[in-house]
Protein backbone atom coordinates (compact mmCIF):
# COMPACT_ATOMS: atom_id res chain seq x y z
CA UNK A 1 0.00 0.00 0.00
CA UNK A 2 2.79 2.42 0.92
CA UNK A 3 4.63 1.76 -2.36
CA UNK A 4 1.53 2.49 -4.53
CA UNK A 5 0.45 5.59 -2.54
CA UNK A 6 2.62 8.04 -4.56
CA UNK A 7 1.13 6.71 -7.79
CA UNK A 8 -2.42 7.11 -6.41
CA UNK A 9 -1.69 10.71 -5.35
CA UNK A 10 -0.20 11.41 -8.77
CA UNK A 11 -3.27 10.00 -10.54
CA UNK A 12 -5.65 11.96 -8.31
CA UNK A 13 -3.68 15.15 -8.96
CA UNK A 14 -3.85 14.57 -12.72
CA UNK A 15 -7.61 13.99 -12.45
CA UNK A 16 -8.13 17.26 -10.56
CA UNK A 17 -5.96 19.17 -13.07
CA UNK A 18 -7.88 17.54 -15.94
CA UNK A 19 -11.26 18.57 -14.48
CA UNK A 20 -10.09 22.14 -13.76
CA UNK A 21 -8.69 22.39 -17.26
CA UNK A 22 -11.99 21.17 -18.74
CA UNK A 23 -13.93 23.75 -16.68
CA UNK A 24 -11.60 26.53 -17.76
CA UNK A 25 -11.92 25.50 -21.40
CA UNK A 26 -15.71 25.40 -20.96
CA UNK A 27 -15.91 28.94 -19.72
CA UNK A 28 -13.40 30.22 -22.24
CA UNK A 29 -15.27 28.64 -25.16
CA UNK A 30 -18.78 29.32 -23.84
CA UNK A 31 -21.06 31.92 -25.50
CA UNK A 32 -22.06 34.81 -23.24
CA UNK A 33 -23.48 38.28 -23.55
CA UNK A 34 -21.78 39.65 -20.48
CA UNK A 35 -18.29 39.60 -19.03
CA UNK A 36 -19.73 38.77 -15.63
CA UNK A 37 -19.73 34.93 -15.60
CA UNK A 38 -21.22 34.75 -12.13
CA UNK A 39 -24.31 36.59 -13.34
CA UNK A 40 -24.54 34.59 -16.58
CA UNK A 41 -24.31 31.11 -15.05
CA UNK A 42 -27.36 31.86 -12.94
CA UNK A 43 -29.51 32.35 -16.00
CA UNK A 44 -31.20 29.53 -17.93
CA UNK A 45 -30.36 31.29 -21.21
CA UNK A 46 -26.65 30.77 -20.58
CA UNK A 47 -27.00 27.00 -20.17
CA UNK A 48 -29.30 26.70 -23.18
CA UNK A 49 -26.86 28.69 -25.25
CA UNK A 50 -23.90 26.49 -24.19
CA UNK A 51 -25.68 23.13 -24.06
CA UNK A 52 -23.26 21.44 -26.46
CA UNK A 53 -20.25 22.91 -24.65
CA UNK A 54 -21.70 21.67 -21.36
CA UNK A 55 -22.02 18.14 -22.77
CA UNK A 56 -18.38 18.33 -23.87
CA UNK A 57 -17.42 19.43 -20.33
CA UNK A 58 -19.31 16.49 -18.81
CA UNK A 59 -17.74 14.10 -21.30
CA UNK A 60 -14.25 15.38 -20.44
CA UNK A 61 -14.90 15.02 -16.72
CA UNK A 62 -16.28 11.50 -17.27
CA UNK A 63 -13.27 10.66 -19.43
CA UNK A 64 -10.94 11.85 -16.67
CA UNK A 65 -12.72 9.73 -14.08
CA UNK A 66 -12.60 6.65 -16.33
CA UNK A 67 -8.91 7.26 -16.99
CA UNK A 68 -8.25 7.57 -13.24
CA UNK A 69 -10.09 4.33 -12.47
CA UNK A 70 -8.29 2.50 -15.30
CA UNK A 71 -4.89 3.76 -14.13
CA UNK A 72 -5.67 2.73 -10.54
CA UNK A 73 -6.73 -0.73 -11.73
CA UNK A 74 -3.56 -1.17 -13.79
CA UNK A 75 -1.39 -0.06 -10.84
CA UNK A 76 -3.16 -2.47 -8.51
CA UNK A 77 -2.84 -5.29 -11.04
CA UNK A 78 0.85 -4.57 -11.55
CA UNK A 79 1.37 -4.60 -7.79
CA UNK A 80 -0.48 -7.92 -7.51
CA UNK A 81 1.65 -9.45 -10.26
CA UNK A 82 4.82 -8.12 -8.64
CA UNK A 83 3.77 -9.49 -5.26
CA UNK A 84 2.99 -12.87 -6.84
CA UNK A 85 6.34 -12.81 -8.65
CA UNK A 86 8.21 -11.98 -5.44
CA UNK A 87 6.32 -14.69 -3.58
CA UNK A 88 7.18 -17.21 -6.31
CA UNK A 89 10.78 -16.03 -6.27
CA UNK A 90 10.94 -16.37 -2.49
CA UNK A 91 9.35 -19.81 -2.74
CA UNK A 92 11.89 -20.91 -5.35
CA UNK A 93 14.77 -19.45 -3.31
CA UNK A 94 13.54 -21.13 -0.13
CA UNK A 95 13.05 -24.40 -2.00
CA UNK A 96 16.58 -24.22 -3.40
CA UNK A 97 17.99 -23.36 0.03
CA UNK A 98 16.07 -26.20 1.67
CA UNK A 99 17.24 -28.61 -1.04
CA UNK A 100 20.81 -27.45 -0.56
CA UNK A 101 20.51 -27.83 3.21
CA UNK A 102 19.14 -31.34 2.79
CA UNK A 103 22.05 -32.21 0.49
CA UNK A 104 24.54 -30.77 2.97
CA UNK A 105 22.96 -32.71 5.84
CA UNK A 106 22.99 -35.89 3.76
CA UNK A 107 26.64 -35.32 2.85
CA UNK A 108 27.51 -34.62 6.48
CA UNK A 109 25.63 -37.72 7.54
CA UNK A 110 27.42 -39.87 4.96
CA UNK A 111 30.78 -38.38 5.95
CA UNK A 112 30.03 -39.02 9.64
CA UNK A 113 29.20 -42.66 8.88
CA UNK A 114 32.34 -43.01 6.77
CA UNK A 115 34.47 -41.41 9.50
CA UNK A 116 33.13 -43.84 12.08
CA UNK A 117 33.90 -46.76 9.79
CA UNK A 118 37.41 -45.48 9.07
CA UNK A 119 38.07 -44.88 12.77
CA UNK A 120 36.97 -48.40 13.58
CA UNK A 121 39.44 -49.77 11.01
CA UNK A 122 42.13 -47.39 12.25
CA UNK A 123 42.02 -48.88 15.76
CA UNK A 124 41.74 -52.47 14.54
CA UNK A 125 43.94 -54.87 16.58
CA UNK A 126 45.44 -52.02 18.64
CA UNK A 127 43.81 -52.94 21.93
CA UNK A 128 46.19 -55.79 22.68
CA UNK A 129 49.31 -53.75 21.83
CA UNK A 130 51.62 -53.22 24.82
CA UNK A 131 54.60 -51.78 22.95
CA UNK A 132 54.43 -48.18 21.75
CA UNK A 133 56.47 -48.84 18.61
CA UNK A 134 54.32 -51.79 17.56
CA UNK A 135 51.22 -49.71 18.34
CA UNK A 136 52.49 -46.86 16.14
CA UNK A 137 53.48 -49.18 13.28
CA UNK A 138 50.09 -50.89 13.33
CA UNK A 139 48.25 -47.57 13.53
CA UNK A 140 50.02 -46.29 10.40
CA UNK A 141 49.54 -49.61 8.65
CA UNK A 142 45.80 -49.51 9.34
CA UNK A 143 45.67 -45.98 7.95
CA UNK A 144 47.65 -46.95 4.84
CA UNK A 145 45.14 -49.70 4.06
CA UNK A 146 42.38 -47.08 3.82
CA UNK A 147 44.06 -44.33 1.82
CA UNK A 148 46.76 -44.19 -0.83
CA UNK A 149 49.88 -43.34 1.15
CA UNK A 150 53.30 -44.73 0.24
CA UNK A 151 55.09 -43.76 3.43
CA UNK A 152 54.14 -42.68 6.95
CA UNK A 153 56.01 -41.75 10.13
CA UNK A 154 54.92 -40.96 13.65
CA UNK A 155 57.06 -38.85 16.00
CA UNK A 156 56.42 -38.48 19.73
CA UNK A 157 57.91 -35.83 21.97
CA UNK A 158 60.26 -37.25 24.58
CA UNK A 159 59.50 -36.13 28.13
CA UNK A 160 63.23 -36.22 28.89
CA UNK A 161 64.90 -34.48 25.95
CA UNK A 162 61.85 -32.55 24.67
CA UNK A 163 62.87 -33.78 21.22
CA UNK A 164 60.61 -35.55 18.76
CA UNK A 165 61.66 -39.15 18.13
CA UNK A 166 60.55 -41.56 15.43
CA UNK A 167 58.19 -43.95 17.20
CA UNK A 168 56.51 -45.74 14.33
CA UNK A 169 56.64 -45.93 10.54
CA UNK A 170 55.09 -47.47 7.47
CA UNK A 171 57.08 -48.40 4.33
CA UNK A 172 60.09 -46.46 5.62
CA UNK A 173 63.39 -47.88 4.46
CA UNK A 174 66.67 -46.11 5.12
CA UNK A 175 70.19 -46.79 6.32
CA UNK A 176 69.49 -44.87 9.50
CA UNK A 177 66.51 -43.49 11.35
CA UNK A 178 65.58 -39.81 10.98
CA UNK A 179 67.35 -37.63 13.51
CA UNK A 180 65.49 -36.31 16.51
CA UNK A 181 64.31 -32.73 16.12
CA UNK A 182 62.96 -30.00 18.33
CA UNK A 183 60.17 -27.49 17.99
CA UNK A 184 60.82 -25.19 15.02
CA UNK A 185 63.54 -27.40 13.49
CA UNK A 186 62.85 -28.34 9.87
CA UNK A 187 59.45 -28.51 8.23
CA UNK A 188 58.01 -30.99 10.72
CA UNK A 189 59.43 -29.06 13.66
CA UNK A 190 57.86 -25.88 12.32
CA UNK A 191 54.47 -27.61 12.18
CA UNK A 192 54.98 -28.61 15.82
CA UNK A 193 55.61 -24.95 16.61
CA UNK A 194 52.67 -23.60 14.60
CA UNK A 195 50.31 -26.34 15.86
CA UNK A 196 48.58 -26.36 12.47
CA UNK A 197 48.18 -29.01 9.79
CA UNK A 198 50.55 -28.53 6.86
CA UNK A 199 49.70 -29.76 3.37
CA UNK A 200 52.38 -29.68 0.65
CA UNK A 201 51.38 -30.68 -2.87
CA UNK A 202 54.74 -30.17 -4.54
CA UNK A 203 57.38 -31.83 -2.38
CA UNK A 204 61.00 -30.98 -3.37
CA UNK A 205 63.06 -33.73 -4.97
CA UNK A 206 64.86 -36.06 -2.54
CA UNK A 207 62.98 -34.64 0.49
CA UNK A 208 61.32 -38.05 0.82
CA UNK A 209 62.62 -41.20 -0.83
CA UNK A 210 60.50 -44.26 -1.41
CA UNK A 211 62.16 -47.54 -2.38
CA UNK A 212 60.34 -50.07 -4.54
CA UNK A 213 61.06 -52.70 -7.14
CA UNK A 214 61.18 -49.89 -9.71
CA UNK A 215 63.89 -48.00 -7.81
CA UNK A 216 63.83 -44.72 -5.90
CA UNK A 217 61.10 -42.12 -6.26
CA UNK A 218 59.88 -38.98 -4.49
CA UNK A 219 56.21 -38.58 -3.50
CA UNK A 220 54.82 -35.17 -4.45
CA UNK A 221 52.22 -34.84 -1.70
CA UNK A 222 52.93 -34.48 2.00
CA UNK A 223 50.58 -34.09 4.95
CA UNK A 224 51.91 -33.30 8.43
CA UNK A 225 49.41 -33.43 11.29
CA UNK A 226 50.24 -32.26 14.85
CA UNK A 227 48.63 -33.90 17.90
CA UNK A 228 47.87 -31.15 20.41
CA UNK A 229 47.50 -31.82 24.13
CA UNK A 230 47.21 -29.07 26.74
CA UNK A 231 48.28 -26.48 24.14
CA UNK A 232 51.47 -28.38 23.35
CA UNK A 233 52.35 -30.59 20.38
CA UNK A 234 52.49 -34.10 21.80
CA UNK A 235 53.15 -36.00 18.56
CA UNK A 236 53.52 -35.52 14.80
CA UNK A 237 52.21 -37.68 11.96
CA UNK A 238 53.80 -37.35 8.54
CA UNK A 239 52.08 -38.91 5.53
CA UNK A 240 53.37 -38.92 1.95
CA UNK A 241 51.69 -39.99 -1.27
CA UNK A 242 52.03 -39.85 -5.05
CA UNK A 243 48.46 -38.51 -5.26
CA UNK A 244 46.79 -35.75 -3.28
CA UNK A 245 45.78 -36.91 0.18
CA UNK A 246 41.99 -36.45 0.72
CA UNK A 247 40.79 -33.98 3.36
CA UNK A 248 38.83 -36.69 5.13
CA UNK A 249 42.18 -37.93 6.49
CA UNK A 250 42.54 -34.71 8.46
CA UNK A 251 39.01 -35.14 9.83
CA UNK A 252 39.74 -38.76 10.70
CA UNK A 253 42.94 -37.97 12.61
CA UNK A 254 41.30 -35.01 14.36
CA UNK A 255 38.46 -37.30 15.47
CA UNK A 256 40.78 -40.13 16.55
CA UNK A 257 43.55 -37.97 18.05
CA UNK A 258 42.26 -37.93 21.69
CA UNK A 259 42.09 -41.75 21.80
CA UNK A 260 45.46 -42.12 20.06
CA UNK A 261 47.18 -39.77 22.52
CA UNK A 262 45.50 -41.49 25.47
CA UNK A 263 46.80 -44.88 24.31
CA UNK A 264 50.29 -43.55 23.67
CA UNK A 265 50.54 -41.90 27.07
CA UNK A 266 49.49 -45.15 28.72
CA UNK A 267 52.06 -47.09 26.68
CA UNK A 268 54.78 -44.56 27.59
CA UNK A 269 53.94 -44.95 31.26
CA UNK A 270 53.90 -48.73 30.91
CA UNK A 271 57.31 -48.64 29.25
CA UNK A 272 58.74 -46.38 31.94
CA UNK A 273 57.41 -48.60 34.71
CA UNK A 274 58.90 -51.74 33.15
CA UNK A 275 62.40 -50.49 32.43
Amino acid sequence: MKKTLPYRIFNATLLIVWILFAIIVFFVSSKTTSSDYFVQIKSVEFWKLNFVTLIALGFNILLGIVWYMLASFLIKRAKTKKTAYLEDKDYITNFQNNTQNVKLKNNESREAVKLNQMQELLFKDLVQMSDIQKYSDKLLSNLAHQIEIVQAMLFIKSSDTKQYKLTGSYAFYADKKPEDFGVGEGITGQVAKDKKVLRINNVPENYITVLSGLGRSTPKHLLIIPFIQQEETFAMMELSSFSEIPEIVEHLIAKAAPNIMRDMIQLQQFKAENK
